[in-house]
């Protein structure tokens, strides 16, 4: 697993599990207070999964406490929910309970170290049971049937049919956390289209959009309910005429609207795409960067709902870097975790977990080592550094400005975040101390950022690396 800062700029490795692409699976579940993180795997990551069974884990995180927590395989549907007290809920076919034996698809629930309980008994219907999600405070199941959704306690109990529109079509429900009653979003359908629709916990029900010629796919509701993220090829708000894949939200206070992504870059529905923090602050999202399969694949990114500004969650990737399928976000939108492959030369044949903490200092890592070797946490705009060595005794106030003196300048349009091959081979003299400063170039066309203010917010200011 790995960390990441400020707007991505702080990605680093916390356990390397170092695993084939093929064995890692979607989704990946956080949890609220990014304490910890769930996922499956069919790989044997703590010497009980030798069948290499698709296999539930979870993983504290600050990189330990990995824990396997199913046995005997996920056969069908490896999509599940976790309580914020961590009770996990999932559906399958296989008799994990003695309780399945027509193996037909029922909800479980199961905690982390405790035994797997099956909650729901479709064997003398030959009813079926999927798409789970637990409510935050792990009282209510919400799930749905052969054809509708429904709600029911957590031991099973007051099974309530919640919509009634006789659609036998996946619907792929995502539930509110802190309101009462409790939204549900879901994909529904109306004109022969896929759509948008909510419901509550008390049976409303309302369809959201209607566009007769173009599909609408939901993905995440907000924590209150009243923002529901969506993909959409229509142009609900003006701003898509060209009918590209988008992200939207829906705005129930206003009844409006939101389209969230633009450009030449389409936004795919799938794998968590469209995932919004339980305040409602920030959409993450997977985007296509035009790149090959694994040889930079999508690029993940956040964008706020309040400004519309996009940030790049691990910074420019570069030199094969990859991002799995799997991400998801913390209450905040501060922390996402996300597989990867081949980050901060972190696993570069295989699959790790990183968390990218959007609050943390990005550190700047200075070698002890000689030639002096620095690395620097990547930023989410920069897609070139610079890189200068100066003598502390040569720094002086000049007016509005810091001098930094005589500079050399180790890295020019550096592509990657650290010195490698151009380490520093001057060493300070006894008594002399050296500082070091990176910047970067971001945008199209490139601008080359400043090397940051000093004393009394004055500029600072170097003859080396001009751009």
């Amino acid at each position: 697993m790995s960390a990441a800062g400020r707007s991505g700029s702080n990605v680093h490795q916390l356990t390397d599990l170092n695993l084939p692409a093929a064995d890692i699976y979607s989704p990946l579940v956080a949890a609220a207070d990014a304490s910890r993180v769930f996922f499956t795997s069919t790989g044997d990551l703590t010497g009980a999964n030798s069948e290499h069974f698709n296999e539930l884990f979870t993983l504290l995180a600050n990189g330990t406490g990995l824990a396997q927590v199913t046995e005997g395989g996920l056969y069908y549907d490896p999509d599940f929910s976790v309580s914020d007290t961590n009770v996990v809920v999932f559906s399958d076919k296989i008799d994990h309970t003695g309780q399945n034996a027509c193996h037909t698809l029922q909800v479980f629930k199961v905690n982390p170290g405790g035994p797997i309980t099956q909650v729901t008994n479709n064997c003398p219907t030959s009813d079926v049971s999927y798409n789970p999600r637990i409510r935050s405070d792990g009282q209510f199941i919400f799930f749905q049937g052969s054809y509708e959704l429904f709600r029911m306690t957590i031991t099973g109990t007051g099974i309530t049919p919640l919509t009634h529109d006789n659609d036998n079509a996946q619907k792929y429900p995502v539930i509110s956390t802190t309101t009462s009653p409790t939204w549900i979003a879901f994909r529904c359908r109306y004109h022969g289209r896929y759509q948008v629709c909510r419901s509550n916990s008390n049976g409303y029900y309302q369809r959201l959009t209607t566009d007769p010629d173009y599909n609408s796919y939901t993905t995440d509701i907000s924590g209150d309910g009243n923002k529901i993220v969506f993909v959409s090829n229509a142009d609900l708000a003006g701003e898509n005429p060209d009918h590209r894949s988008r992200l939207f939200y829906y705005d129930v206070p206003t009844t409006s609207f939101h389209q969230l992504t633009h450009g030449s870059r389409d936004v795919y529905w799938g794998d968590g795409n469209g995932n919004i923090s339980r305040d409602g602050s920030w959409v993450y999202y997977k985007e296509d960067n035009e790149l090959p399969y694994r040889a930079g694949g999508d690029d993940l990114l956040r964008v706020s709902t309040s400004t519309g500004v996009v940030e790049r969650v691990p910074g420019f990737t570069h030199g094969g870097s990859y991002i799995g399928a799997a991400f998801d976000v913390d209450s905040t939108g501060s922390k996402a975790f996300f597989f990867g492959e081949n980050f901060l030369d972190k696993s570069p044949s295989g699959t790790s977990l990183f968390v990218a903490d959007q609050l943390a200092k990005p550190a700047f890592t200075i070698g002890k080592n000689a030639p002096t070797l620095l690395n620097w946490d990547p930023d989410p705009e920069s897609t070139r550094y610079d890189v200068v060595r100066g003598d502390v005794a040569s720094l002086a106030i000049a007016g509005s400005t810091v001098d930094l003196g005589p500079v050399t300048c180790l890295e020019d349009d550096s592509p990657d975040n650290a010195t490698a091959g151009n380490e520093d081979a001057a060493q300070p003299l006894p008594g002399q101390t050296f500082f070091y400063l990176y910047r970067g170039t971001k945008g199209s066309p490139p601008v080359t950022a400043s090397w940051g203010q000093g004393t009394g917010a004055r500029e600072r200011i170097a003859a080396a690396c001009n751009p």
